[in-house]
């Protein structure tokens, strides 16, 4: 609310003229000659009545009509030097400047005609301007003087100057200072004629005179322009100035054709917008430009014509964005703070077309200027977002937030990317609905009637419609976006009895459409459906008509005294022995207040209805995912606020018979039997509706529960959403409604079996999403855990066991959906804790999860997870079973071990075996399968399979490594090879065990390696002994000699590889690599040298090598100077 409408009294009698009045302040009757004056001076130009009064007006005629042709009001003052909706508390320009007249600073107050010119005195600390009068300085404090000059035309001020500096679209401090005085005290103000009337009176000396002085006070100023004037007077008679019959006067009234609007600056207007356009989009930055638009409201409550002029030069600077272009063709949706900000523009052009009071003459212009911008090539549309028809071949999970984040990013790149499948999503400028409206008219002598509150009219129009509703209502049936629109007009304009009988009417259409009995003929009432939806319309009809019932019985509070204070308890307003009865509010007390020509309902109940109604009617999807975004958030908004109403019994059955009429299918709702594919989820709606109705009837809160959770039609098949007609760009919160839903209830119906058997049977049934069905699971796991019952004590050993079992359910449901996701990263927890759970349940549940494994697990998870969990010693102890169902228990586990390893080898074999370690039979089972599947089983895991071994069977662990290296491959640039340590590891296996296995080991490495330093660190550690066939002599160990098998094989294989890799080397070699070479030359001459023959061969290396790549000087010369000995003769 506006700062001065807190502190300062705008309307009364301390603001009439004091001319109304006696010396004593009683009122006194006027005389005619002010009557009269009165009149001509508030709506006759000035030049009209010179017309009349030949040749001149009596001079007390004209003073009387220049005294009161100035505004009699400060409200318009107020509105032009007030921000709207400021609740900063800084010190704006009209409560400034009527501190400043308060404290007597205004001075030199002189009239002359329709013009007022006076002093401000003011503190430098508040003005800061250039062009001061005279400054005084008292102490410490700099006072300064404004010269402030105004002109006005019947009772409107219509132009401005201050001599201060202030650049702002509001009027100045001083400015409101000077126009209060005038208002508040006209008697004070000394009132002169138009300085053209005092000319007349003057003869020739004495107007040269007037000229001379006036030109020697002000010579510098003014003396090329009298000089000017001089000289066309003197000049041609064609001269524009001598063919004019008389002469400029700024002291006289306006001509006939002349404008009298209110002064609006409207270079600082532009400015604004320009500066809002040019910072950008940052947090609040479109806070000026919104209070802009409450400023073309408050405008346009006053019926002033600045506001639809103020609102054409925003629109003007808007379209002119250069980001508007930026966006269209880029195919990049809108920034949301400038969505909101058009969104708002749209509205507000609305609610000009349609202004009551606006001429046919302004209502054409409009729709022209409208037209002409609609059809601008960077026009934003009514939602703007460009967007693709949806990938089918999309498998997008969207069962985690990170998910969901993943696939709006993914279609956005989509849409960035695709530019050949790009196609508007909507065709309709954001100035169609204003457009329309243009065409629109409140000619209806019903409508009138309605408005006006005529009871005939109401009285037709009630036999029209045929209505039966007991007593003479008023019903307007009518599209609702026109409608709301409508009532939001005569709102804006200030008729707010008028739009409250509207409201009302149009609320009694809706209930006599929607509680009307059904008929033969009505063909699915197609009016009635979701074609055009009340919410989500850039228009919001839904709070317009809601907001203003809502207001109609809301008061302010000032004091109650607790006796008189009632607190409505009746079935019925009938049964109220009183009128109004005051029901809580969060914030403000709203109360009963009876509607007048209704059905004893209050606007309270009328309101509660009907946003009833409009959140129950079946919507269609938007294809728009900024049309969806909207709807989501009016959708939350319109909940939120009926969750701050506190229900009391009328409101409370209210609720009961709408919920009723829901659930019978009375009309196309969402709560309806079937509801089509691509209609809204009402899971938001739904959860404030159980949550109202849990306490006052339980049975018909999960009625509505039930029939609710579901989704349109299982819209969503395999986790997917891009199958659908339309995409769900606000898939995650529909999701997350569906959960909020089914908790609530889940949590409702503990200790109700049955209840709880609906909830889990609707949970599975419709709940598809595996990130809330895990939730839920855990939700359900710590209800059953800390039931109700004993929850205000603290959480205590007894435990809610259906609830229990519930939760075991969905977790069986979680693991089955997520089973062929294996991208889904929270999969392993979703295992581990459904395992846990069965723990928890007991052995019947984890009978359960070993029947139904392959619906549940993959061979993997069944044995890492479920058979090791079953086998440890914790779950054992937990379980408590005797002796011989303990072991029926463990055998079953293993059987479940080797039947996954069976069919999973290549992850299972390891701990299958593991689990049968203790059952002879079942672990050579287990080794049987891992030597049968040896060559699906990857590397990695077969020797991890044979290190197993090598700790109780060591030639079962050298039969698997033998088995792995028989598939090992290692090139000649794999030195680093995470197989590496492995091979090294199966070697000294073998070389551990005798002379056979190694020898059969090395014809595998040669076979499977050829990188040089791999083989030859190989060699040398086989030529060490192993402890097992150590050879002692006098001084300890000696090495195993090069020459005999297997090692003489393995160094001649490692010295080949060395030739070998030292041509592939050398092919594709670079400066920055010689030294790396030479290094690696060095390792290959220290294995050559292990041969008999070795430094023979060396040297018959090097010298290839120089022949084959003498082109190579550089790195030839290194290989001389490192290895030059060997080429010596």
């Amino acid at each position: 609310m506006a700062t001065h409408r807190k502190k300062v009294k705008l309307d009364g009698d301390d603001f009439c003229p004091r001319s109304a009045r006696d010396s004593n302040g009683s009122r006194t009757v006027m005389s005619l000659l002010d009557i009269s004056a009165r009149c001509v001076g508030e709506y006759i130009p000035f030049e009209m009545v010179e017309r009349h009064f030949k040749p001149r007006i009596p001079e007390p005629v004209q003073k009387r009509i220049v005294y009161w042709s100035f505004p009699r009001s400060i409200d318009q003052v107020a509105i032009y030097s007030t921000l709207a909706n400021d609740n900063s508390g800084r010190c704006i320009p009209f409560q400034h400047g009527l501190e400043l007249l308060e404290t007597d600073c205004v001075k030199d107050v002189l009239q002359i005609g329709f013009n007022l010119t006076g002093s401000v005195v003011d503190n430098v600390n508040y003005s800061r301007s250039t062009n001061l009068e005279m400054i005084n300085v008292f102490g410490n404090q700099s006072v300064i003087t404004q010269r402030v000059s105004m002109s006005f035309d019947r009772c409107t001020i219509t132009s401005v100057t201050c001599s201060c500096s202030t650049m702002d679209m509001l009027w100045c401090a001083h400015v409101v200072a000077l126009a209060v005085y005038r208002i508040r005290y006209p008697d004070k103000i000394e009132l002169r004629l138009p300085i053209s009337e005092t000319l007349l009176d003057m003869n020739r000396e004495q107007l040269q005179k007037f000229a001379l002085h006036l030109i020697a006070e002000y010579h510098i100023d003014v003396l090329p322009t009298a000089q000017k004037l001089a000289d066309e007077l003197l000049g041609s008679n064609e001269a524009a100035i001598n063919t004019t019959n008389g002469a400029p006067d700024p002291t006289a009234g306006a001509a006939v054709g002349d404008d009298h609007d209110w002064f609006l600056d409207v270079n600082q207007v532009e400015s604004r917008v320009k500066n809002f356009l040019s910072r950008g989009i940052y947090y609040r930055s479109n806070q000026e430009l919104l209070s802009m638009f409450s400023k073309i409201e408050e405008l346009q409550k006053a019926a002033d014509s600045n506001g639809p002029r103020m609102l054409t030069i925003i629109t003007e600077q808007l379209l002119v964005d250069s980001r508007l272009k930026q966006w269209m063709t880029q195919h990049m949706p809108m920034a949301q703070k400038c969505r909101q900000i058009w969104d708002r523009l749209s509205k507000l052009w609305v609610g000009v077309a349609l202004n009551p009071n606006a001429s046919a003459e302004n209502i054409q212009k409009w729709k022209f200027m409208l037209n002409e911008w609609s059809l601008r090539d960077y026009c934003p549309k009514e939602f703007d977002e460009y967007r693709v028809l949806p990938h089918t071949t999309d498998n997008t999970d969207s069962e985690d937030d990170d998910n969901s984040f993943l696939y709006e990013r993914n279609r956005l790149n989509r849409i960035r990317d695709d530019r050949s499948a790009v196609t508007l999503s909507s065709s309709r400028s954001i100035f169609d609905s204003a457009i329309e409206a243009c065409s629109l008219d409140w000619d209806d002598k019903f409508l009138q009637g309605i408005i006006t509150g005529d009871s005939k009219p109401l009285i037709n129009l009630v036999d029209e419609y045929n209505q039966s509703l007991g007593c003479n209502i008023s019903v307007w049936r009518e599209n609702l976006c026109i409608a709301a629109s409508r009532v939001q007009s005569l709102k804006i304009h200030g008729n707010i009895d008028g739009a409250l009988r509207l409201a009302v009417a149009i609320v009694y259409g809706m209930k006599e459409k929607f509680k009307r009995p059904k008929r033969k003929h009505d063909d699915g009432n197609l009016d009635e459906k979701c074609n055009d939806n009340w919410i989500g319309h850039p228009l919001n009809p839904v709070d317009t008509i809601f907001d203003i019932l809502i207001e109609a019985s809301t008061v302010t509070v000032t004091s109650y005294n607790n006796e008189n204070s009632v607190i409505c308890s009746c079935r019925s307003l009938r049964d109220c022995p009183v009128n109004t009865y005051l029901c809580s509010h969060t914030s403000k007390d709203i109360k009963h207040v009876r509607a007048p020509n209704s059905d004893n309902e209050s606007y309270l109940a009328l309101a509660y209805e009907f946003a009833l109604f409009a959140l129950s009617l079946q919507r269609w999807m938007p294809r728009n995912s900024n049309a969806q975004e909207l709807m989501k958030k009016q959708e939350e908004a319109l909940i939120s606020r009926l969750r701050s109403i506190d229900l009391d019994s009328i409101l409370k059955t209210v609720l009961r018979n709408h919920v009723w009429m829901l659930l019978n299918d009375d009309f196309p709702s969402l709560l309806s039997s079937y509801i089509d594919r691509n209609c809204v989820a009402m899971h938001s709606f739904a959860y404030y509706l159980f949550n109202s109705l849990i306490d006052v009837d339980q049975e018909l809160a999960f009625q509505v529960g039930f029939r609710s959770v579901r989704l349109p039609l299982d819209m969503r098949r395999d986790g997917n959403w891009a199958d659908q007609e339309i995409e769900w760009y606000i898939a995650p919160h529909i999701e997350n409604s569906q959960y909020k839903l089914a908790g609530t209830m889940l949590q409702a119906s503990q200790s109700l079996p049955d209840k709880l058997l609906g909830v889990l049977q609707a949970v599975i049934n419709h709940m598809q999403s595996v990130k809330y069905l895990f939730k839920l699971a855990k939700d359900a796991m710590a209800l059953a855990l800390c039931p109700s019952n004993a929850r205000n004590v603290g959480c205590g050993s007894k435990r809610d066991e259906d609830m229990l079992n519930c939760s075991f359910k969905v977790g069986l449901q979680v693991c089955r959906l997520t089973l062929h996701q294996t991208s889904n990263p929270k999969r392993t927890d979703m295992v581990r804790w459904l395992v846990a759970c069965a723990v928890d349940v007991g052995i019947e549940a984890l009978r359960t999860l070993m029947e139904l494994w392959r619906s549940l697990f993959t061979p993997s998870e069944a044995t890492s997870v479920l058979v090791l969990t079953i086998l440890s010693t914790s779950t054992l102890n937990q379980l408590q079973l005797c002796r011989l169902r303990e072991m029926e228990l463990v055998s079953y586990a293993r059987r479940l071990a080797l039947e996954c390893a069976r069919e999973e080898p290549q992850s299972c074999c390891l701990n299958a075996l593991k689990i049968c370690r203790k059952d002879l039979n079942d672990f050579n089972e287990a080794f049987e399968i891992v030597v049968t599947n040896f060559n699906i089983i990857p590397l990695i895991e077969l020797f991890a399979i044979a290190r197993f071994f090598d700790s109780c069977e060591v030639y079962r662990a050298y039969r698997v490594a033998l088995l792995a290296m028989r598939r090992v491959n290692l090139a000649h640039n794999q030195e680093t090879h995470y197989i590496v340590s492995d091979v090294y590891w199966a070697c000294s296996l073998a070389h551990s065990i005798g002379k056979p296995e190694l020898t059969k080991m090395i014809q595998f490495v040669i076979k499977g390696v050829h990188c040089a330093p791999v083989l030859a660190d190989i060699l040398r550690r086989c030529a060490t002994p192993a402890p097992s066939v150590c050879i002692v002599g006098g001084n300890g160990q000696k090495l195993i000699s090069y020459k005999i098998e297997p090692l003489n094989l393995l160094l001649e294989a490692a010295i080949n590889c060395y030739i070998n890799t030292t041509h592939e080397r050398l092919a594709h070699i670079s400066p920055r690599q010689y030294s790396d070479f030479i290094s690696f030359l060095c390792k290959a001459r220290d294995t050559f040298l292990l041969a008999e023959n070795g430094e023979l061969q060396f040297q018959q290396h090097l010298i290839r090598l120089k022949s084959l790549y003498k082109g190579k000087k550089k790195l030839m010369a290194l290989v001389m100077s490192q290895f030059g000995e060997f080429l010596k003769f």
